[in-house]
């Protein structure tokens, strides 16, 4: 809709077939392309830290990055370098490396506390899903389910 190509990495699913998707068989041409990094991935082992340093230096142009996942897929360490050395020009979180938040560790802390006070970041409180469209719908759902 905005007229960019979207590259798609899907280390399980293959074969992505929509109009405007790229299907990329691994993560070379993110790494050489993309200027929007948004991760949309489950928590486990594979993902923890799956934006780490290295992931951050394989990117070939300065990027914005999202994460629409869950916290500890963004190392806060590596976000923290990659926004104060110009490699990330944007990011937002929703989630963090630790939740709640108070539960982070002094030196990551004091990295999101940075972080937030940066211009081309932002970071809410794991509220994303807290619109009023949301909410509402969470109480139909939960109504449906009640009346049967």
């Amino acid at each position: 809709a905005l007229g960019l190509n979207v590259l798609c990495y899907d280390k399980y699913h293959k074969d992505f077939i929509q109009e405007g998707i790229i299907d990329c068989s691994d993560l070379q041409p993110i790494f050489d392309q993309a200027q929007i990094i948004s991760f949309h991935v489950p928590l486990n082992e594979e993902t923890t830290h799956y934006f780490d340093e290295s992931f951050l230096e394989s990117m070939k142009n300065p990027f914005v990055l999202l994460n629409l996942s869950r916290g500890p897929v963004v190392s806060l360490d590596a976000l923290h370098k990659g926004m104060k050395n110009g490699k990330i020009k944007g990011a937002a979180l929703d989630v963090w490396e630790k939740e709640p938040f108070w539960k982070l560790s002094e030196d990551l802390t004091e990295k999101a506390d940075e972080l937030m006070n940066m211009p081309n970041f932002i970071g809410t409180p794991h509220i994303g899903g807290y619109s009023f469209d949301a909410i509402y719908k969470m109480s139909k759902s939960l109504e449906r389910k009640i009346l049967g």
